[in-house]
């Protein structure tokens, strides 16, 4: 049981030092496809994350926006975060491989595109958001779950909430129906952990109960991000975008505008 405890406690505080730091960013959008004041749009959104901590991160939106001035957008969305986190560490006597498998979560985000101004046919840009989602799942250590590698009857109960603060700045032009777009971002990710172990008695050994809790927040702030969206219709847009440096994602979205 002795032999068994430690590596796992060690684990756990391992997971709590990994797992805020390498939250997505969200997707940035295209300032130049702005409504009219008063336009609405309605759009799904598919991101597809990685970053070089290894957390792999897919998420499905539905997007609403609305112009409030001709150059200003204000847009909120709603969807489905699922998000696995893998490591390898080691310790004197042994190594393990571990994943947590985070279960299907609520993600939600709201924000604020803007055109800023035209230069030589040059839109000047700049988007702000907010995110949030949680992650709840399972973990487990060398492909077993931590509620059985201890030889008795055990439990847990994890729970990480990510809040992320987002800002970008991005240059963009129209090339008939198609408008490319580059630009910088900024994210501020911040992350509250706290799991509960439950372990019953083994007859040599009281039941023992621990929690863990630890707060984070990212290091790498800053990024790039290129995209481009393409008029299919009047009405009907599609935008692709891929944001590098601080992390590796990838977002595709479809919107119609009334």
């Amino acid at each position: 049981m002795k032999k068994l405890l430690f590596p796992s406690i060690l684990f756990l505080l391992i997971m709590l030092l990994f797992i805020p730091i390498t939250s997505y960013a969200a997707s940035i959008g295209n300032p130049d496809t702005l409504g009219r004041s008063g336009a609405m749009a309605f759009g799904l959104e598919y991101d597809h994350s990685n970053t070089d901590m290894r957390l792999k991160t897919r998420s499905a939106f539905l997007v609403s926006s609305i112009g409030l001035l001709k150059n200003i957008d204000v847009f909120t969305g709603i969807g489905i975060n699922k998000s696995t986190v893998e490591f390898d560490w080691s310790y004197p006597s042994d190594s393990e491989h571990d994943e947590i498998r985070d279960n299907s979560n609520i993600a939600w985000k709201v924000g604020a595109r803007a055109q800023l101004m035209e230069v030589s046919g040059i839109t000047l840009g700049g988007t702000v958001q907010y995110l949030s989602y949680d992650m709840d799942g399972s973990f487990r250590a060398n492909g077993t779950d931590l509620s059985e590698i201890f030889g008795v009857p055990a439990s847990y109960t994890s729970n990480t909430e990510i809040r992320e603060w987002q800002a970008a700045l991005t240059a963009s032009a129209k090339v008939g129906s198609i408008s490319p777009y580059v630009g910088v971002t900024y994210n501020k990710v911040t992350a509250e952990h706290s799991t509960t172990l439950n372990i019953a008695s083994d007859g040599e050994s009281m039941p023992l109960s621990a929690s863990f809790n630890a707060e984070a927040k990212n290091e790498d702030n800053v990024g790039i991000v290129i995209g481009t969206g393409v008029a299919l219709t009047k009405n009907i847009g599609a935008n692709l975008e891929g944001r590098f440096v601080n992390e590796t994602s990838g977002t595709a979205s479809l919107s119609i505008a009334f």
